[in-house]
């Protein structure tokens, strides 16, 4: 997330490193893995009492006003934090179910999303200019959400297997559904520009359409299995990953003041960018300063 959101606002910078709407770009598969992890995390917690997840979820929508409201308005507050919180109140039904409910339950928010985004959200997105998928992205958000949700379950039954199996054939649905665009036509593959005009097949962050997340899971599927076979110890992670939430917050705040005094060459401005973002995460957790909900 670092990474891509400093990067974007350059100019040289390779174009999968950047959001386009038009096509599933790197940049466009990290939101997802931030989906997949809370799907995990709330799976994890699922027997924790509902009101306090319920509770939790509306402090995170209060500082998601909070964080982007001053700046942007109530459009644009549907961002990542809204997003998580909105998606895990919708879930919130079936996380005690199987994974088979799970599974249908996704499959069916999907739809929900397609007919709804046919009939009228597609085109109210777009005049809008509304990011994330807006008001009504939690249904296909929740897509990534329940895997994470279903992997947390293969990780503490220690069968990793489905994670290639799934990851894969969720890829493959994504794409299959990208080739929908313009009656049926042999859509660019994940990563590449788009040759075909956009509509509500084509894989969009901006729409958080079905094709884009249904890709995106399985993508975000594949990369926690190779984590797990990795199984790097790398404290930069666990300095980040400790304190997620103050370190989403921070890194906002100072990639606007690095850019107002240091607007490039690029590798030097995020350089100290995330030296610093960093320094003040790495202190906090040295004083056992977290921020959570």
């Amino acid at each position: 997330m670092f990474l891509v959101n400093f990067l974007s606002s350059f100019r040289e910078i390779h174009p999968l490193l950047k959001h386009h709407n038009t096509y599933n770009s790197y940049a466009d598969t990290i939101m997802p893995q931030f989906f997949f992890a809370v799907g995990f995390a709330l799976q994890l917690g699922a027997e924790k009492p509902v009101g306090r997840i319920v509770r939790r979820a509306f402090l995170l929508l209060l500082v998601a006003a909070l964080v982007y409201w001053p700046v942007n308005g109530w459009r644009i507050w549907f961002q990542t934090l809204t997003h998580i919180a909105l998606t895990t109140l919708w879930v919130l039904p079936v996380l005690r179910r199987s994974m088979r409910t799970q599974a249908i339950f996704l499959v069916c928010s999907s739809l929900l999303h397609l007919g709804l985004s046919a009939w009228f959200w597609q085109d109210w997105l777009r005049d809008h200019k509304v990011i994330d998928g807006g008001p009504l992205g939690f249904l296909t958000w929740t897509i990534p959400t329940l895997v994470g949700a279903m992997a947390c379950r293969w990780v503490k039954g220690g069968t990793y297997g489905p994670m290639v199996t799934w990851g894969g054939a969720l890829m493959l649905v994504g794409y299959a559904l990208s080739c929908l665009t313009n009656g049926g036509v042999w859509a660019a593959p994940p990563f590449v520009p788009a040759w075909h005009p956009r509509d509500l097949w084509t894989m969009s962050q901006q729409s958080a359409s079905a094709s884009y997340l249904y890709f995106s899971a399985g993508f975000s599927l594949l990369v926690y299995r190779l984590f797990l076979w990795w199984n790097p110890q790398v404290p930069v992670f666990r300095t980040f990953g400790t304190n997620a939430l103050a370190g989403y917050i921070l890194a906002g705040w100072t990639e606007d003041w690095v850019k107002s005094i240091l607007p490039g060459p690029w590798w030097a401005s995020f350089l100290v960018f995330f030296t610093l973002t960093w320094g003040v995460l790495r202190l906090l957790e040295w004083r056992g300063w977290y921020l959570r909900l």
